[in-house]
């Protein structure tokens, strides 16, 4: 399929060298982890790449991993794109709460797996082009707003 191999051509791989994944790694400062997180984040998207989650985490994800990155797409506004889907899990695709995440950020939550998938290399596409430079036009968003939600994002 195209598009799969479009979303991870650029994405460390799974099991790549621990020098690799040590050297992507950021330096978490431990007064402000989420903008450390976000820094990096976008930073992965301006190179049009995703990043496994054990690179971010050291080789072993923290207990507050989700609720960092759930933080980090809480404070973009709501014509933004998530960046939590430029992280991926240890089978390649999203993290196992992408779902929660988006639930918290106020967005609908998809009932199946494909549609899940979809939303998240969608967003990743969104990521990719908000954040290129020169920035892209950036393609639809699939995910609507919770009608009333709007709770996690800030407004434009």
């Amino acid at each position: 399929m195209m598009e799969d191999h479009r979303v991870r051509e650029h994405a460390v791989q799974p099991n790549a060298p621990q020098a690799q994944v040590s050297a992507m790694r950021p330096k978490v400062q431990p007064q402000d982890p989420v903008g450390e997180l976000t820094r990096w984040l976008v930073s992965v998207a301006v190179q049009g790449r995703t990043i496994p989650a054990l690179a971010l985490e050291g080789g072993q994800v923290k207990p507050d991993f989700q609720q960092r990155l759930t933080a980090v797409d809480r404070g973009i506004g709501s014509d933004v794109p998530l960046l939590s889907e430029l992280v991926t899990w240890t089978d390649g695709g999203p993290v196992p709460f992408f779902r929660d995440i988006l639930e918290a950020v106020g967005l609908a939550v998809p009932r199946t797996d494909e549609a899940l998938v979809k939303i998240w290399r969608r967003e990743q596409e969104r990521a990719h082009a908000k954040h290129a430079i020169p920035s892209r036009p950036l393609p639809p968003c699939l995910v609507p707003e919770v009608s009333g939600g709007g709770h996690g994002r800030r407004e434009p």
